[in-house]
């Protein structure tokens, strides 16, 4: 996939993940406001009922009920305020703790209502059941529900408990026995909080309703917008679920799977048999669950008679509060033709490095017989020019070597010869091939060896060496004189370690990324010594990788740079 392809969908998903957030915000200030307007309804409906019982029956109602719904009434306006006019509680987090908090406080207010009605025993058979129903669906996160729900059963249970064994004084509006059935007071409390339990149920119902009712066109627009997205997209595009199910396929990956999405869609992926032409695509796919590939795109060829070449990226959209995976985006993006060209490319690169290397060759053998005097004697200025020549030939050859062996890396031709024997006596020997470079620059060269021997290593000895060349000249190349270059070998784990330090210009955040890839110089690696073709790091990058090792980097900018490779033993 292009660059510009994979920033697409990235930013479909981000905006998916930000609308996601903010659909949940909206949803529970609107809650919220649904919660305020509940308490209106409590007022409306129970005030004027037990006003016209007590009138009626003379039902005896504790005085503190109206001081209780005046606090009800003011915490209303206090909510109103906070929540709906000034939006005090910017994020969904801080929403969510805050009308968590105002329900549980709803609780204490409604409970205290409640008891002096008719006691708690009485208070948690009516209000219970609305708790239950408001927890699960007003609140979209269950941590909120349980909360609540946890509060309510803890709140009802230890109060009644304490208003059967006396603790707290209990209130009964009239008496319990079968008699007191066919009291009108009694009779008339029951119909009325069977009437208001019936009311807010069937409230909630009709609010439940309409939620699931604009979620499903919500949903449906969306899927729609998505798919005319997707469907539009030059790469294939396949996504799975949390546990492995498949969510979406378009055509392109559709073509790839040899299944359309209406086949495969809702069924798990170890369900569907992969077919002949598909079984590379499967086999990525499992690799993906096993592994997520760590974030590397994978390359793989798909097609038997006239195989195209595809590279594979995944994306993961996780969770973010359980910071779980609920979704995996995989991209499948046709490169064949740009397989081709980089072919294409790489052979013009070999032909054209392999008709220089002739007539430079034969340039480095004219110049050494000249400096021999095979044609006769020569001046010391003259001398003084051909050497010059030579060396600037050299440096050519050795250009044209160093193309023609990224060439053979990336062609896969690229021959090692691996023996066993100590890193010691490769690092030994460049060492002091440098030494003389190091002291006419002023630089200090050191090696600081571990106090064993190295054990022995699986190497090619002529490719690590050339890895060591590259590190070390790049060192005192890029060091002012004063300065230093020191190597420290261990050996540890396994693998022997070897740190190339230096005391240079460093290099730039910026430049870190690209530092191992082909013809690529920092810019002030250019400013200060303007020789050189950004083909030495790559090259030891292959070489190393190709030992089964790693190479890595750290530096300061303006302070130095220390280059690490390990090289497992023998």
């Amino acid at each position: 996939m292009g660059r510009n392809g994979r920033d697409k969908i990235r930013k479909i998903i981000a905006t998916m993940q930000d609308r996601n957030v903010k659909e949940q915000y909206d949803e529970l200030l609107k809650n919220v406001q649904t919660n305020l307007r509940v308490r209106s309804y409590i007022s409306a409906f129970f005030i004027p009922g037990f006003a016209l019982i007590k009138w009626l029956f003379d039902l005896p109602i504790h005085w503190a009920i109206f001081p209780i719904l005046g606090i009800l009434f003011a915490l209303s306006a206090i909510y109103y305020l906070l929540f709906l006019r000034w939006k005090v509680f910017k994020t969904l987090f801080t929403l969510s703790i805050a009308s968590t908090l105002i329900t549980i406080a709803d609780l204490l207010i409604l409970g205290s209502l409640l008891y002096v009605i008719g006691g708690f025993t009485f208070g948690a058979i009516l209000a219970l059941p609305l708790y239950i129903i408001y927890a699960y669906l007003v609140y979209p996160f269950r941590w909120q529900s349980y909360t609540v729900l946890a509060a309510v059963l803890l709140f009802f249970s230890a109060t009644s408990f304490l208003e059967y064994f006396g603790t707290i004084p209990s209130f009964n509006i009239t008496g319990v026995s079968v008699e007191a059935n066919r009291n009108p007071s009694f009779f008339a409390v029951n119909i009325l909080s069977t009437l208001g339990l019936l009311f807010f149920i069937g409230y909630y119902s009709r609010i439940f309703s309409d939620k699931l009712r604009e979620k499903s066109a919500a949903l449906l627009i969306e899927r729609d917008r998505l798919d005319a997205v997707f469907e539009n997209l030059p790469e294939g595009v396949v996504v799975f679920d949390e546990i492995r199910r498949f969510v979406y396929v378009n055509s392109v990956a559709a073509n790839l799977l040899g299944y359309p999405f209406i086949a495969v869609s809702g069924k798990l992926f170890s369900d569907i048999a992969p077919r002949e032409e598909a079984k590379t695509v499967f086999h990525l796919l499992s690799q993906w669950f096993e592994r997520a590939w760590r974030g590397d795109a994978q390359e793989v060829a798909i097609g038997s008679r006239a195989p195209r070449t595809f590279r594979a990226r995944g994306l993961e959209i996780k969770d973010p509060y359980r910071k779980t995976r609920v979704l995996s985006v995989i991209i499948f993006t046709d490169i064949s033709r740009d397989t081709i060209i980089n072919k294409m490319k790489s052979e013009f690169i070999s032909l054209v490095a392999h008709q220089l290397r002739t007539p430079l060759s034969a340039m480095k053998w004219n110049l050494n017989f000249m400096l021999e005097g095979e044609y006769g004697s020569i001046s010391d200025v003259q001398r003084g020019a051909l050497e010059k020549e030579l060396q600037q030939t050299e440096r050519m050859i050795r250009i044209v070597n160093e193309v023609l062996d990224v060439v053979r890396i990336e062609e896969g031709s690229y021959e090692y010869h691996f023996v066993a024997q100590p890193l010691a006596s490769v690092i030994h020997d460049v060492v002091v091939s440098f030494t003389g470079s190091a002291k006419r620059k002023g630089i200090t060269l050191s090696v600081q060896w571990p106090p064993q021997p190295l054990p022995e290593a699986r190497i090619d000895p002529e490719r690590i060496r050339m890895v060591f060349e590259n590190l070390i000249e790049n060192a005192i190349a890029y060091t002012d004189s004063g300065g230093s270059v020191s190597l420290l070998v261990t050996s540890r784990d396994g693998m022997v370690e070897v740190v190339v330090q230096d005391t240079g210009i460093g290099i730039a955040a910026d430049d870190m990324s690209r530092l191992f890839t082909k013809f690529f110089r920092a810019k002030n690696a250019i400013l200060k010594e303007t020789e050189g073709h950004g083909l030495g790091l790559f090259l030891s990058k292959s070489i190393v990788e190709a030992h089964g090792g790693t190479i890595t980097v750290s530096s300061n900018l303006g302070k130095g740079s220390s280059f690490v490779v390990t090289i497992p033993v023998a």
